[in-house]
């Protein structure tokens, strides 16, 4: 009589203990890895809805709508849970694998494109390498992983499909919603909430200028400003900011300190009042590449 290895791994081995061992290692990744991708998936999907909630919804380097990535956030929470409690694995498995394949498309496509965070878990940056590498390894190991149980095969047949559904239709609509829904409070509007400032060559300096509005009816008496890069300076005209008062304001854009960096920017520009509230919030776009000299002779 034959055991498959799974068999093996369940009963008493009288081979050596260190055979047994090896045996029922090699059983237990049948149950390893889809817990382990799944945990993967909800902490992804956990760290993008706290930034969510929170309002810092980072920049997605593919420009998908917002409405559009609360139905993929309400997507990876159903799969990873979907995972670690493998309802018809072998479906759970191809699902996984086409979703892990899209996922490494989109890695390796920003990484190629020289964005450096694919915002797979939200704020916290991460290469997009590194992801690429991470989401072939998770293909790699979908790939051998043989389902040999129906974890919730006595279940309703139903009952759990359509309980997935749902689920899957409230957080889809949820997430979208709450992605669309405006969290601002800030107390100066920009005329020009994004700017673009095109193509500019490594190693270069840019200088631009931006107005700020205040469309409140009380004065607005401005404090530090952040931004998410060290490479632009921002100087405000003054301090004080009166109703229905513009306020103008000069940036620079300065790349001499990474003269080899190429690829897109995003930089999120932060003004806070002198008690640390918000007082407006803006964003500057630009795609940095090396310059190119005339080589005619």
């Amino acid at each position: 009589m034959s055991y498959s290895t799974d068999d093996l791994g369940h009963q008493e081995c009288a081979a050596p203990s260190l055979c047994c061992f090896f045996l029922r290692v090699v059983s237990l990744r049948h149950t390893i890895i889809p817990i382990f991708l799944g945990v993967i998936l909800l902490v992804a999907a956990g760290t993008k809805t706290y930034d969510l909630i929170t309002s810092s919804f980072p920049e997605m380097p593919l420009h998908i709508p917002q409405w559009l990535w609360g139905w993929l956030l309400a997507f990876e929470l159903l799969l990873g849970s979907w995972l670690i409690f493998p309802w018809h694995p072998h479906l759970v498995r191809t699902v996984a694998l086409i979703t892990f394949g899209g996922f490494l498309v989109s890695a390796l496509f920003l990484a190629l494109s020289g964005v450096s965070s694919c915002a797979c878990f939200g704020t916290f940056k991460v290469n997009p390498w590194t992801t690429t590498f991470l989401d072939l390894c998770a293909m790699v190991a979908l790939w051998f992983w043989r389902p040999n149980s129906d974890f919730l095969g006595a279940a309703p047949k139903v009952l759990l499909p359509t309980a997935f559904v749902a689920c899957f239709l409230a957080l889809g609509l949820t997430f979208s919603s709450v992605a669309q829904t405006p969290k601002s409070t800030s107390l100066l509007t920009p005329l020009t909430p994004e700017i673009d400032l095109g193509t500019v060559a490594s190693g270069s300096s840019s200088n631009f200028e931006f107005s700020l509005r205040n469309l409140g009816s009380r004065r607005v008496l401005l404090g530090p400003v952040q931004t998410s890069c060290p490479c632009l300076r921002v100087i405000l005209a003054r301090a004080v900011v009166d109703p229905s008062e513009d306020l103008e304001g000069n940036a620079t854009l300065d790349l001499n300190g990474e003269p080899e960096f190429v690829g897109n920017l995003a930089i999120q520009v932060r003004g806070l009042t002198t008690t640390g509230q918000d007082a407006f919030r803006m964003q500057i776009r630009a795609r940095v590449k090396h310059e190119i000299h005339d080589q005619s002779r």
